[in-house]
């Protein structure tokens, strides 16, 4: 599942099902750190974002809710 989120001068599209890991890193806590991998990759990547742990733990609820709405009326039919 993509996510929109914002790294502060542009909207970014996080692949969430390779973020293994987030945290409010920056110093003075304007930055959460998203830890990526990918199969085969070398080493992990690290992405930057403005969004708070909270906003993107209320994102991906929504995603996942919308999504389930979506397959409960394509199946209905």
């Amino acid at each position: 599942m993509f996510l929109k989120l914002n790294d502060g001068d542009r909207s970014v599209y996080v692949n969430m099902n390779l973020v293994t890991d987030f945290v409010r890193y920056h110093p003075d806590d304007r930055f959460t750190q998203l830890i990526t991998v990918a199969a085969g990759a070398k080493a992990a990547r690290a992405i930057l974002v403005i969004e708070t742990p909270q906003q993107i733990y209320e994102l991906l609820e929504y995603e996942q809710q919308r999504s389930a709405n979506l397959s409960k009326r394509g199946g209905s039919g």
